[in-house]
């Protein structure tokens, strides 16, 4: 946003080498970095010393600089010309919020408004924090009233209750056709991973949302503030359940098996294929389910290489047979044909094993 039109616009460098324009009423410390940096441009200052000044994002010896300025003009003026120069910024922040509002419709600019190098979102928030902390002039919380929508809530804040209502009533319904009118699946969806991530954000820098938002989310019908961790959870138990119930390792559950009209079969393919986006909380509970593995195919496969080893041991010979023995000697005869056709030719570590242990036997893997 542009302030010359009000200020009638920025004076003309009466040497356009020396002199430096910085915005009209700008905090000092971004005149001053505005200085530092031109300095930098003169190869008066080191880029480094004007980077450090920038990173520290806030006035420098600004008592002694007021020390100095109190020694030179006295105390009464210099408080009268600080009280002053205070109220010209605020009136012309107010000014700006005022127009601003008219285009946007809200106070909420974001960061990069600025007026004459001043950031009005930041200004923003901190007539916010002053007025809910009580801090704020009453005069000038009286003209911030006369804005229509002026509140001393956080963007957030605001952002949470305009949808809360509608999130809340929505659950509620049970007509699909009303609650996509009242608020889209869509739109609730992003509303509500919005305010997951929020609190996350918040949590992991030992804060929380505020305790009236919490209270009024636990109100909403199924809400959840983890629904991929509860699911998950839901899964496990079902599966302990089935253990427990059927005496079964969940390495026997076929791939589309269903107990108890739970597809068990597919949660555990998906589990093994989705390893890389699972929690090293959410891999523990897995791996404490009775036979659990990461790759039943590989480990089915060394099971079976290993009952053939061990014919070899027992009967000095690796040739199950498919017709005389019990079904788990026909079902290694039939493991051993199928890989001696399937893995013939071939250098990789399954051919490797087998064709070592039919070496031993006097059998050849070509």
């Amino acid at each position: 946003m542009d302030r010359g039109a009000y200020q009638g616009g920025p004076l003309d460098l009466l040497d356009p080498t020396y002199d430096v324009q910085v915005g009209f009423l700008a905090e000092p410390e971004a005149a001053a970095a505005d200085i530092l940096d031109h300095l930098v441009v003169l190869r008066l200052l080191e880029p480094a010393a004007a980077e450090r000044y920038r990173a520290l994002d806030a006035p420098q010896a600004e008592e002694t600089a007021r020390r100095w300025i109190r020694e030179r003009i006295g105390e009464q003026a210099a408080r009268r010309l600080e009280y002053s120069a205070q109220n010209d910024a605020w009136d012309s922040m107010f000014e700006v919020l005022v127009d601003y509002e008219a285009d946007a419709g809200d106070c909420y600019p974001t960061d990069e408004v600025c007026v004459d190098g001043r950031n009005l979102g930041r200004w923003c928030r901190k007539q916010r924090g002053l007025q809910r902390t009580g801090r704020l002039r009453a005069d000038r919380a009286e003209r911030l009233a006369t804005i229509t929508t002026w509140s001393s809530q956080t963007a957030h804040e605001a952002g949470f209750w305009a949808s809360y209502d509608r999130y809340l009533r929505r659950a509620e319904l049970t007509d699909p056709r009303e609650r996509e009118q009242l608020l889209s699946s869509r739109d609730a969806t992003v509303w509500a991973n919005s305010l997951r991530r929020r609190r996350a954000e918040l949590i992991s820098r030992g804060d929380d949302l505020p305790g009236d938002q919490l209270e009024a989310m636990g109100k909403v019908t199924g809400w959840s503030w983890d629904p991929h961790q509860e699911a998950h959870d839901a899964k496990v138990a079902v599966m302990q359940q089935f253990c427990a119930a059927t005496g079964r390792p969940v390495s026997s559950i076929k791939q589309r098996e269903e107990w108890n009209g739970q597809s068990v079969g597919i949660w555990l393919n998906s589990w093994r294929t989705r390893r890389d986006v699972l929690l090293t909380s959410q891999e523990a509970e897995l791996e404490a389910l009775p036979g659990w593995t990461w790759d039943q195919r590989g480990d089915q496969w060394t099971s079976m290489l290993q009952q053939l080893a061990n014919l070899g041991v027992a009967r000095g010979h690796i040739q199950p047979s498919l017709t005389l023995g019990d079904e788990r000697e026909k079902a290694l005869a039939r493991w051993k044909r199928n890989n001696k056709s399937r893995l013939q030719g071939r250098g990789d570590g399954k051919a490797l094993q087998l064709r070592a242990l039919l070496a031993q036997y006097g059998e050849t893997l070509p």
